[in-house]
């Protein structure tokens, strides 16, 4: 178990003691909570870092996924990303807990960045104080797991439960994207470049899913046509996967800010169409890391089992 910083309790935690810990919940920007699911889930983010052209922006502070669709297409400078280092998370941590508090840090998937390292280095200083999580996840999954993470603290949890809770709950959260070109993840050395040469000229969109067991997104199937067509063929094949066992309380359907209203918004109307007992879709835009990653035109959909 990665999940604590530092010695568990002596004893449980009775009642009292449990009511009267205050504990602060803190992602790092993959997460894609944007304010509103911020607000709402009270989860605080951290910015990882964005480098494009020289230059190492903090994501959605100094920089947006326009920016970056923006200067590739002037350019032709692809981004690439950057961990959050020690020293920033000590900060948000002192920060956090000078006051009593406690936190639980969901973290980018190990498998994708050193933050999650760097989180757990930084919250050796806070032994008792600080735990860390690997989500195993990026953008809306973690997001899923932040949610998770706000109903256990608001129903009393204290934190060193709250982080066992999603070690094990973070196996039933799943998230799937559809991707527009391979160009960004040829750059980011994750795609031949033939490959991408080919599936490009033949419009093929490739459709990717988590593997949390793995901690990283996986291609699944292929999609060829226009971005319409292609990204309904998309929606349709993932919530016929996900309907016979769904949890229906809350999903979220995501997408680059460049993609077109009308093709979003036909997105979303197929997902309602589909899943009926589907209590919450939360529809909104994506942030820099999946456009630093996957590019433009790009559209995911994140979900939790039973």
């Amino acid at each position: 178990m990665n999940t604590a910083a530092g010695e568990a309790p002596d004893k449980p935690q009775n009642l009292e003691e449990i009511m009267s810990e205050k504990v602060l919940l803190t992602a790092d920007s993959a997460a894609d909570l944007m304010p509103s699911l911020e607000a709402a889930f009270g989860v605080k983010t951290i910015p990882l870092y964005i480098n494009l052209n020289g230059e190492s922006r903090k994501d959605m502070l100094e920089i947006t996924p326009e920016d970056i669709f923006q200067t590739q297409k002037e350019l032709g400078v692809f981004p690439k990303t950057s961990a959050i280092p020690v020293g920033e998370y000590l900060e948000v941590f002192q920060s956090l807990t000078e006051d009593g508090g406690t936190v639980v840090h969901i973290a980018l998937s190990s498998l994708y960045s050193s933050c999650y390292r760097n989180a757990m280095i930084a919250a050796e200083e806070f032994p008792g104080k600080v735990f860390i999580v690997d989500s195993r996840h990026i953008s809306a999954g973690i997001a899923l797991l932040c949610r998770r993470a706000a109903l256990l603290r608001d129903s009393c949890k204290p934190a060193q439960s709250i982080a066992d809770t999603l070690e094990a709950y973070k196996y039933k959260i799943h998230f799937s994207a559809i991707v527009h070109t391979l160009d960004y993840l040829a750059a980011g050395g994750r795609f031949p470049a033939v490959v991408r040469l080919g599936a490009n000229a033949l419009k093929i969109r490739p459709g990717v899913t988590s593997d949390p067991v793995a901690g990283v997104m996986q291609q699944a199937k292929k999609y060829r046509g226009t971005v319409l067509n292609t990204q309904l063929a998309w929606i349709d094949d993932v919530v016929a996967d996900c309907a016979p066992r769904m949890n229906n309380e809350f999903a979220m359907l995501v997408r680059t800010p460049d993609l077109p209203d009308e093709i979003f918004s036909a997105l979303e109307n197929a997902v309602r169409d589909s899943l009926l007992d589907l209590q919450t879709l939360h529809a909104a835009p994506i942030g820099c890391m999946i456009a630093a990653n996957c590019g433009p035109l790009c559209a995911g959909f994140a979900w939790e089992e039973e």
